[in-house]
């Protein structure tokens, strides 16, 4: 972990080798830079390995939004990513799956999401997936509702889809307001929404308990329904993004008040919090996807536009990642993209002993990234 007393500039040249933290970090002595050198190296987790372009998947990837690690196979016996992405107008959603790893190189299957997950409403909008078991959870925030689904049929003329979970938009027991990540643990479904975060069950999906959420005194004119807001006091949420479990902990990205939020998972009692809104190593700018690999937390920034790896205690950082690069032909350039959902897949595979972790971006150009974990 960086040294507290150390000056700024080297903390910032410890995590990561952006030009705009070697500028001034050039000012300090060779002997303080090669300290720089060795601590980055001792601390960090991910190496980039590569990208995976939109025009590389059959009809163009477009707005991936979530991640998921089924154990169907696809062609070959590779294990299948299964990637969902964004519809929108006239384009519709699909559910697509690609090889992991060095297989993670095009569409090997795809289906649209209006197939499987019907909305009278005309507008399906996958926004969060998690297994459990053979099932595979769907959060569909264009309907306010869940989905659960055969994970090994989906690409099949059998797909088991069950009828959906949540009673519509709203904030009584069971109702969903803009439904988004997705986190199974301890045989409990925590559903991510706009300002708290509801709970059912893994086995009978029926609603346990919701937090977070705070109601207005005002309505719709003529309509029954309670306006929902968000609060800055421990365990409320301006707009959650993404959810993690490690442990009996869920950590929870609170985007509109700039922190990370922990709780115990199966009462949700607050335990602790952490971040600032900023730009400095351990600050976050509306972070909104969250992974748990090899013990510590990786945060995607929305306006950041950066990956941080921060210790699951207190938050303090460990790697900072501020580009996400991609090869076009034999020349490598860097794009301005968001970083969005996260998929870890902590397996040992030949070239990433300690497994890959998946990350969504906006970037039409190159979507999907792939970072090898390192294990020390």
């Amino acid at each position: 972990m960086p040294v507290p007393t150390l000056p700024d500039e080297l903390i910032a040249l410890v995590l990561t080798r952006d030009l705009r933290y070697l500028i001034p970090a050039a000012r300090l002595s060779w002997r303080w830079r090669r300290i720089a050198e060795h601590q980055r190296e001792a601390l960090r987790l991910l190496r980039y390995e590569r990208c995976t372009r939109g025009d590389d998947f059959l009809g163009r990837l477009q707005h991936p939004n979530a991640l998921a690690l089924p154990r169907l196979s696809l062609v070959g016996g590779s294990k299948a990513l299964l990637v969902s992405e964004e519809g929108g107008g006239k384009v519709p959603g699909h559910l697509r799956a690609t090889g992991r790893g060095a297989h993670a190189n095009g569409c090997l299957a795809r289906i649209r999401q209006s197939h499987v997950l019907p909305n009278p409403r005309g507008a399906t909008g996958v926004a969060g997936m998690a297994l459990a078991g053979d099932w595979l959870f769907v959060s569909d925030s264009g309907s306010d509702s869940l989905h659960r689904l055969d994970a090994d049929s989906i690409f099949t003329q059998d797909v088991v889809v069950s009828p959906p979970i949540g009673s519509g938009y709203g904030n009584d027991p069971g109702c969903l307001v803009a439904p988004g990540d997705l986190c199974v643990s301890n045989g409990q479904l925590f559903v991510a929404e706009a300002f708290g975060i509801s709970v059912f069950d893994v086995g009978t999906m029926v609603f346990n308990h919701r937090w977070g959420t705070q109601e207005s005194s005002l309505g719709r004119e003529g309509a029954d329904s309670r306006l929902l807001r968000g609060g800055t006091g421990p365990g409320q949420f301006k707009g959650v993004g993404g959810l993690a479990e490690h442990g009996s902990e869920l950590f929870v990205a609170d985007m509109g008040n700039h922190r990370i939020q922990v709780f115990e998972g199966s009462t949700g009692t607050f335990r602790r919090m952490f971040g600032k809104k900023g730009s400095r190593p351990g600050e976050l700018n509306k972070p909104n996807g969250l992974a748990i690999a090899r013990g510590r937390l990786v945060v995607s920034e929305f306006t950041g536009k950066r990956i941080q790896v921060v210790t699951r205690e207190e938050g303090a950082p460990l790697q900072l990642i501020t580009r996400l690069s991609i090869n076009v032909g034999l020349s490598e350039w860097t794009q301005n993209a968001r970083p969005g959902a996260f998929c870890v897949d902590e397996e040992a595979q030949p070239g990433a002993l300690g497994g890959r972790l998946y990350v969504t971006a906006s970037g039409p150009a190159a979507p999907l990234h792939t970072f090898q974990i390192i294990v020390r």
